[in-house]
């Protein structure tokens, strides 16, 4: 009999082990929106799963990792969502993930031990018409004067590098990095890069507003449409 109580508590407790395991997991959120990742940098912790959201009306997306065959998600429409599957069996680390129609979208997830402080607890999936700020899913860091780098062209020269230079951020600062400001166009996306000179940002919006902004804070110095006469 004593046997027998013993061998139900071990199985008691087993049963309660497996059971609590999914209780400790959280299912973290990504975005995809004008052609980019809006959260190109993940960190779930251990055993979490992530669950893809396409909030691009432009194009198809998916998650797949670097790595062949490390986690991966279906290419999926405007306004859908799909787990990434792989992402809760993968150890503590850093992977690299990109978009495979959209060979500029690139992202990396950091798997966090799960003895780790857990963060702050994921936003629900986006009901259509309800979809989260993405800036809202990451921490804003405070505004800080700019420095003499400036973008003054489409893709920052003649040569379209895209490249800050030695200033500017490298891929494994990706996860250190937050939003400081978001600026919310009510005439379209804006899909191109702005162009930065002497403090001030530009940027055409896809219904044909330019605007300028402070760099630093985010605040509109003014605004012209283009389809409007002078």
């Amino acid at each position: 009999m004593t046997r027998r109580l013993a061998a139900l508590v071990m199985l008691s407790l087993a049963g309660a082990a497996l059971g609590a395991a999914p209780a400790h997991a959280a299912e973290q959120q990504a975005y995809a929106g004008a052609l980019n990742y809006l959260t190109p940098a993940l960190a779930p912790a251990r055993g979490d799963t992530v669950r893809f959201n396409n909030l691009d009306p432009l194009a198809q997306h998916d998650v797949v990792s670097d790595t062949p065959g490390r986690f991966s998600s279906p290419l999926i429409g405007n306004g859908q969502s799909a787990l990434v599957n792989g992402v809760d069996k993968l150890a503590p680390g850093t992977y690299q993930f990109h978009c495979s129609l959209h060979s500029w979208m690139h992202g990396a997830i950091q798997v966090l031990d799960s003895a780790a402080p857990s963060p702050p607890p994921p936003p629900p999936p986006p009901t259509p018409g309800d979809a989260p700020n993405p800036v809202d899913l990451l921490p804003k860091l405070p505004p800080a004067p700019l420095t003499s780098s400036e973008w003054p062209l489409y893709g920052h020269d003649l040569s379209n590098s895209r490249d800050g230079g030695s200033t500017g951020p490298s891929w494994n600062e990706v996860l250190t990095m937050g939003p400081v400001w978001s600026f919310h166009s009510t005439h379209g996306d804006f899909t191109g890069t702005p162009v930065v000179a002497s403090g001030t940002l530009v940027a055409l919006a896809g219904g044909g507003t330019v605007y300028a902004l402070d760099a630093s804070t985010g605040a509109m110095k003014w605004s012209r449409d283009l389809g409007k006469p002078l």
